[in-house]
């Protein structure tokens, strides 16, 4: 038996937060009263519209690689009679469901649909992570006990009471159920072991595991590798308002993008594995107030904290997760902001990597992994005020004073490349939703009602990408820049969401 010890970090990051939104503000500022003052800043609008293509070409060749993956996956499991060559699994599969005041109907399925798995009774260990603050724990792993218990290899429970330093949250209660799992094992089960973290309304097929474990075999060092499956929001995509689709699109989008990147460079989004021996090195999950972020987050420290290189792995097999929804038409919108909001809580991580690339040794790779979290975190809003800068100009007539000869080509040669390669990002995205959509999640085919949907979600992906990405983004920025720290927002969020 193993003791885990379960320190609360402190990171001290405020003064990284603060440059890093100065720097932010200040470009966003410069660019928003140039025109006003008549400044030419034709120079810095074209690089950061460079960099923006260049970001874009890099996400094109990832979406193509996915388009390209996802299929031969699929067939590989998925055709008539490709499954029958399957030896059981050779791993322990530890799967965390992180639960909080979820109904027990989402937790059932959930649960359900991992018992109905081949090996779930040979190789699954349930890891039921409770809130105390849950005030129904005991109920809901009670009925989920009586139902589902025989069908693994273990169904376990813990639950979790929130530290007064550690922030609430999928982090901290994740952390706490490994840990004591962990706690509770022999040490040489370490290397035996992939912990699998999931959201608790995510769907997974039970060739996720096959394709895990195929993927780890093939790689040099499965503990120094993390592995991630694009998500994709199915189950209620009919019941939520349009600008919630089109937003979890929008970052279901991202995030297959980012998974499936040919650098092997990325962060997994909700859902991912890694073993409990590159977990116990790396000392597990974060949980203080600048972690939130805990999937991003992950694959951050684990680059931070472990001396060989720490890679992302795709897995072809999609994971299925739901739509947030709320009572009402009006509620499903705001608890989808307050989900963004805590999403953008995650800018914090960008801050925790400048911070140890600033004190250690320097690392290109490192360096990668932190242009990768400016083009998460920054990036967009810089896009977004290059594009107000440019229609200042316009208004102002001085736009042809700024770009003119070489410079107006090349701006024309940018816009024009950043229309066409977003449009065949989002064309390649749609056209593997609609695959996966009819050939793995089993939904029934309607062109008609599948066709208003995407228009109407194509309609409104402008304002939603503003009001769910841009201003939450922005917000937090800001708090970082007026030294706020995330402890004071988080609770209020959280309670919000879920009263929603």
């Amino acid at each position: 038996m193993v003791k885990i010890e379960n320190p609360i970090n402190n990171k001290d990051i405020a003064i990284h937060k603060f440059f890093l939104s100065f720097v932010l503000f200040s470009l966003i500022l410069l660019l928003l009263i140039a025109p006003v003052l008549h400044l030419d800043l034709s120079n810095l609008v074209l690089l950061i519209m460079s960099t923006g293509c260049l970001f874009m070409l890099l996400r094109a060749a990832s979406m193509l690689r996915l388009a390209y993956q996802i299929p031969m996956t699929i067939k590989r499991y998925f055709c008539p009679g490709a499954d029958s060559g399957l030896s059981g699994l050779k791993w322990r599969h530890v799967i965390v469901v992180p639960i909080y005041k979820e109904a027990v109907e989402t937790i059932e399925s959930t649960v359900r649909s991992l018992s109905l798995h081949r090996s779930s009774s040979s190789n699954y260990v349930i890891l039921c992570a409770h809130e105390k603050a849950d005030v129904n724990h005991e109920e809901k792993f009670r009925h989920i006990h009586d139902a589902l218990a025989d069908r693994f290899l273990g169904l376990i429970k813990s639950v979790h009471v929130i530290a007064p330093q550690e922030c609430p949250g999928k982090a901290a209660n994740v952390n706490h159920a490994v840990r004591s799992y962990a706690a509770s094992q022999d040490e040489w089960y370490f290397s035996g072991t992939m912990v699998t973290v999931i959201d608790c309304d995510t769907l997974i097929n039970e060739y996720y595991f096959y394709e895990l474990e195929r993927k780890a075999t093939a790689v040099a060092n499965p503990h120094s590798v993390i592995f991630a499956a694009p998500a994709f929001f199915e189950i209620n995509r009919g019941k939520v308002p349009c600008f919630v689709r089109a937003v979890d699109d929008l970052w279901s989008l991202a995030g297959a993008a980012n998974i499936f990147s040919n650098s092997k460079l990325g962060f997994p989004i909700s859902n991912y594995s890694l073993s409990l021996k590159m977990l116990d090195e790396m000392g597990y999950w974060d949980v203080d107030h600048d972690s939130v972020g805990e999937d991003f987050h992950t694959f951050i420290k684990a680059t931070v904290k472990l001396d060989e290189d720490v890679w992302l792995i795709p897995i072809g097999i999609p994971m299925n997760n739901e739509n947030v929804i709320g009572h009402t038409y009006t509620n499903s919108l705001f608890a989808r902001y307050s989900q963004a909001m805590r999403h953008a809580l995650g800018i914090a991580s960008t801050a925790y990597l400048f911070k140890h690339i600033l004190s250690s040794t320097f690392s290109m790779r490192k360096c990668v992994v932190f242009l990768l979290c400016l083009e998460s975190h920054c990036f967009p809003m810089l896009y977004f005020a290059v594009g107000i800068h440019v229609y200042e100009c316009v208004l102002a007539n001085n736009f042809h004073t700024y770009f003119h000869d070489e410079k107006l080509l090349l701006f024309y040669i940018l816009s024009g490349s950043a229309f066409v390669l977003a449009n065949a990002i989002f064309v390649s995205y749609k056209t593997i939703q609609f695959f996966l959509r009819h050939r793995v999640f089993n939904k029934p085919r309607d062109i008609v009602a599948e066709g208003f949907s995407d228009l109407c979600d194509l309609c409104v992906q402008g304002l939603s990408a503003l009001a769910y990405f841009m201003v939450p983004f922005g917000f937090r920025a800001y708090q970082n820049l007026v030294f706020k720290t995330n402890k004071v927002y988080y609770s209020k969020v959280e309670e919000r969401t879920r009263r929603y």
